[in-house]
């Protein structure tokens, strides 16, 4: 059976497979017969944003194993995200969509990474409320910020946790130039944004 019959197979209204995340401008699924793939859905000029640069960066994203289109069939009414605005959808309606096969990630590690630390940094911070997120902001837009400074000081005493610290950072350092080529922006870094492949590579889920 094509690819493509098996996704639409997958994707007709009263599917088994339930979204299991997504965005405002795409839906991801998980696979019924490959556990370690999902596809990754959006409108064309959406998917055309990403699809290339997670193709060249396979170090970095997910693995690029195909793409395709397919159509769903709405159950409900939804609004949804199109490179011309939200548009509200009426249930029954087809929708044409791109799908994209990708390499499934360990995103709950990530988390547990992440949270761990964020503890850390609220501890030494003598900010409240700041948190690795703020530390990463102000370290991407270039913000010479005495706190960022302090807390990268201080959490480098704390050996486990410094060396998690740094994976990330350097994972942003490398999306930093395909975020401001691609999206003119700073790169969408959050705790549920990473996840690790099946050799324990680090890897970004969305620019």
């Amino acid at each position: 059976m094509k690819l493509l019959e098996i996704i639409n197979k997958e994707f007709k209204e009263g599917r088994a497979r339930k979204a299991m995340g997504g965005g405002i401008e795409h839906t991801i699924y998980p696979s019924t017969n490959e556990p370690d793939v999902v596809y990754k859905l959006g409108f064309k000029k959406t998917v055309d944003r990403w699809y290339e640069v997670f193709k060249n960066n396979p170090d970095i994203f997910p693995k690029v194993y195909k793409r395709g289109k397919t159509k769903i069939k709405l159950k409900k009414d939804l609004n949804v995200y199109t490179p011309k605005g939200y548009v509200s959808l009426k249930a029954g309606s087809l929708v044409l969509l791109d799908y994209v096969k990708l390499e499934k990630l360990d995103t709950k590690r990530a988390e547990n990474e992440w949270g761990i630390i964020d503890m850390a940094i609220e501890e030494i911070s003598e900010r409240d409320g700041y948190e690795f997120l703020d530390f990463l902001i102000s370290y991407m837009i270039g913000f010479d910020d005495q706190e960022r400074k302090a807390t990268e000081e201080k959490l480098s005493k704390n050996k486990p946790v410094y060396d998690l610290f740094l994976k990330y950072v350097s994972l942003i350092d490398k999306l930093l130039p395909i975020g401001n080529t691609n999206t003119k922006n700073i790169p969408d870094v959050h705790r549920y944004n990473f996840g690790y492949d099946k050799q324990g590579n680090l890897k970004c889920l969305d620019i």
